[in-house]
């Protein structure tokens, strides 16, 4: 379309020129009629005139090639690698929500989107780079944002999608655009830990961003989240500034329209109502032509003042009420209208005169239809319906995967529910999308080769779930309810679960949820003893998993905020929870290359497991991890000491050979003997362990990958690169099966097989590993980190 206007621009001025030259000729033939009488000149003037026309088409010709040139900026190819289709909504995830997810066209933005889409024109190049799209909830914001962005990404511009309903969304968020900036994970880690400015660093990359680019900030309801520390918006300090360059834009939506919360660079657009012909087709769409005459629908969408939200609830309401008849449903848009009237909810929140904003009409429209819908379906006999709805808004603002949360048993134990079964759960939750006040979705992707089970899970708009936590009655019991499902169903799923690769979108579903729960109890001055209890093994469970995903940072904010609100434990329970959050802490440390901090929180617990006593599994755990401590500080004699210490007392505590504590003992054990170059017993120790850890995990398990990987190392220090070949090459094809391609066991290999390779000889395929090996290092660990740094020796040797 861009192209055809800039070529229609050109042949429009060629034609003026032309038309201009020949009135101008004629002017002159009319006034100046001796001067044309001479001999020659009117044959010269005449071809004067033919190359004026010539010139000013081709001025014309070259301005529209340029303004194409700088339209097709954006169909550009960029390298930014695509998000895997499973990554889409994810914990983290900055992909775009999925456009038109219902299958219902977004009406009457078509305007408002190229309005959007200017500052990427060369005519608006001078527009305001930073958009700030406002209107009231539920009014359409981001499913507008959502239609820009996936426009200017058809387009090849870069666009990153960041929700910032909350201030952990949003530095998760950003955090994940700098990993696809390419930032150096060092430099995120000491940004994020406040030892530099995490938005300069973030700003910093977006400023070197060679090709067009847009970030979207969705939901930022209150700016002040996006200011630095004592700053306002306006300074340009904090998360958003001013786009350096004409390449990028920034897309805010927000209810806040004042400007003077926002910044002067800044250019406010406000999404304005639906027209009523727009409005009644949303409507008629919703309800798939069940609800009577356009009349009716006329009416009843300007009484739900227009808005997108309200018009999908009713819509479905009427859909579904159609297609099962009940008596005492309201059937049709002019009943639906008469309810409306007649069914007045007492607003939720007016201006200080008294007197309605827009704001509070539009909760008060989706307190109405959120009423009206709940009540059709409770006079269907769903009589769990209002405290279901209740109880699902009380999880976290992300994908709810209630077919692991949701635990019949445990539901219809509590008095709220007492009675329900599976069929009463699937029907309550088919009903409660059918009516639009859920949207139920299912994902059954994995990793590598693998796949989990088919997780199911739904959304709520946030007004929706607003309107029914304000209408909730039973807040207490409901929000202790849905703290002890999150902790069931991360019991369930267990420590197994939580350090198995394969099962990682399980855990990618339900780590938003203990994040959000822990920082509610954070900022609790006296949560519920129970609630502490309950969430804190949670808290555990899934830093267990973020870390083996590889979200080490993720892993140790949670971490270090459960062990905030455990503070207000007072049982030898919770005492068992808080050892187990630092020991977990500790481990996430070690993995970050951050052994001297590591080791002091493993001291400390030592001290206090010496003083109270602990579990004999728990405290040689806590032993194993210091004397791995040991290894990083080269103090190998102590490690070795340590480690058959941990083992002889393994076996007087009566554990298996085959437990997986024993054989991770024995694995570290081996990285000793290797390092000390005793050979023969890191060999026949090293062939043991990867028999019983196949037969005891499969050879898929970390425990034999890794034993893979030590035993390939031993054969290439001892110059036997045929065999080292061979081990590191199973361990490869195992862990390929389970593992990401970046995930740090999956480095470490291709590291160990490259410098294999370079010992071999094979020096040109090895440095071609060693550069992607590097490169991933850089991205996922850090330039910093030790196994970095590690590559980068070897490719420098290399060049």
């Amino acid at each position: 379309m861009t192209q055809r206007r800039g070529w229609r621009l050109a042949a429009q001025l060629a034609i003026f020129g032309a038309v201009g030259a020949a009135s101008f000729a004629l002017a002159l033939r009319l006034h100046l009629p001796d001067y044309f009488a001479q001999p020659g000149r009117a044959a010269k003037f005449w071809t004067w005139v033919e190359r004026a026309s010539w010139g000013l088409a081709l001025i014309s010709t070259a301005l529209a090639w340029v303004s194409n040139r700088q339209s097709n900026r954006l169909a550009e190819p960029h390298t930014l690698q695509p998000m895997q289709p499973d990554e889409a909504r994810r914990p983290g995830s900055i992909e775009i929500p999925s456009d038109n997810p219902d299958g219902k066209t977004i009406r009457g933005r078509d305007k408002l989107v190229k309005e959007l889409a200017k500052p990427f024109s060369w005519r608006y190049r001078h527009r305001e780079r930073v958009l700030v799209l406002h209107g009231l909830g539920g009014g359409g914001k981001t499913a507008t944002a959502a239609v820009f962005a996936h426009l200017m990404r058809d387009k090849g511009a870069q666009v990153w999608w960041v929700s910032a309903s909350s201030d952990a969304q949003l530095q998760s968020g950003l955090r994940q655009v700098l990993y696809h900036l390419g930032a150096p994970q060092a430099e995120v880690d000491r940004a994020w830990a406040g030892v530099t400015s995490a938005s300069d660093l973030l700003w910093r990359c977006l400023a070197e961003q060679k090709s067009k680019w847009l970030l979207v900030l969705d939901n930022v309801d209150d700016p002040s989240i996006l200011a630095s520390a004592d700053a306002k918006v306006a300074d340009g300090t904090g998360w958003l500034r001013n786009p350096p360059t004409r390449d990028g834009l920034v897309l805010v939506t927000s209810r806040e329209g004042s400007p003077r919360r926002w910044a002067p660079w800044c250019r406010l657009q406000p999404l304005s109502r639906l027209s009523l012909s727009d409005a009644t087709e949303v409507l008629i769409d919703y309800s798939d032509g069940q609800g009577g005459s356009r009349q009716d629908a006329e009416r009843l969408a300007d009484r739900l003042g227009r808005l997108p939200l309200a018009l999908k609830l009713a819509g479905s309401y009427i859909s579904d009420a159609a297609e099962t008849p009940v008596a005492g449903a309201v059937a049709g848009f002019g009943s639906y209208c008469e309810a409306l009237d007649a069914g007045r909810v007492d607003i939720l929140d007016n201006q200080v005169d008294g007197t309605e904003s827009e704001a509070s009409k539009s909760r008060e429209t989706i307190t109405q239809t959120w009423n009206l819908s709940i009540e059709l379906l409770e006079r269907r006999g769903l009589v769990y319906v209002r405290r279901l709805i209740h109880l699902l808004a009380k999880f976290s603002d992300a994908p709810v995967p209630y077919s692991m949360l949701l635990e019949v048993e445990v539901l219809a134990y509590h008095p709220l529910f007492k009675g329900i079964n599976p069929e009463d759960l699937v029907r309550h939750l088919k009903s409660l999308s059918h009516v639009g006040l859920i949207d139920l979705e299912s994902d059954n992707s994995g990793s590598g080769a693998q796949s989990v089970a088919r997780i199911s899970f739904l959304y709520m708009h946030p007004l929706v779930r607003d309107v029914s936590r304000a209408a909730d009655t039973d807040n207490e019991r409901l929000t202790a309810l849905a703290a002890g499902l999150l902790a069931v169903a991360a019991n369930n799923e267990g420590f197994d679960s939580a350090t198995d690769p394969a099962q990682w979108p399980v855990w990618q579903f339900l780590a938003p949820h203990a994040i959000f729960f822990a920082v509610e109890l954070a900022s609790t001055a006296q949560p519920d003893p129970r609630l502490v209890a309950a969430l804190g093994p949670t808290a555990s469970l899934t830093a267990k998993a973020l870390r083996v995903i590889g979200h080490l940072w993720v892993a140790e904010v949670l971490l270090l905020t459960a062990l905030e609100f455990m503070k207000h434990g007072t049982t030898s329970f919770d005492r068992t929870t808080k050892l187990d959050l630092r020991h977990e802490l500790a481990i996430v440390l070690i993995d970050q290359g951050r052994a001297n901090e590591a080791s002091v929180h493993l001291a400390e617990i030592q001290q206090e497991v010496s003083a109270g006593g602990a579990d004999v599994a728990f405290l040689l755990s806590v032993r194993h991890e210091a004397a791995i401590v040991m290894i990083d500080r080269g103090d190998l004699d102590n490690a070795e000491r340590e480690f058959r210490g941990i083992l002889s007392d393994a076996r007087l505590a009566g554990l298996p050979d085959d437990d997986r504590n024993i054989l991770g003992v024995q694995l570290e054990l081996a990285l000793v003997l290797i390092k000390k170059e005793e050979w023969g017993p890191a060999e026949a120790l090293l062939k043991k362990l990867i028999e019983r850890s196949t037969n005891a995990f499969g050879e898929n398990s970390e425990l034999t990958v890794t034993a893979n990987l030590r035993l390939g190392r031993l054969y290439r220090e001892t110059e036997d690169f045929m065999k080292a070949l061979k081990y590191l090459e199973s361990s490869l094809s195992a862990a390929q099966a389970v593992y990401l391609p970046d995930s740090p066991l999956m480095l470490a290999i291709r590291h160990e097989y490259a410098i294999t390779l370079k010992a071999a000889g094979s020096k040109r395929e090895a440095r071609s590993e060693l550069e992607d090996v590097v490169e991933a290092c850089i991205r996922v660990l850090g330039e910093d980190h030790p196994s970095t740094q590690a590559s980068i020796r070897a490719l420098n040797e290399l060049k």
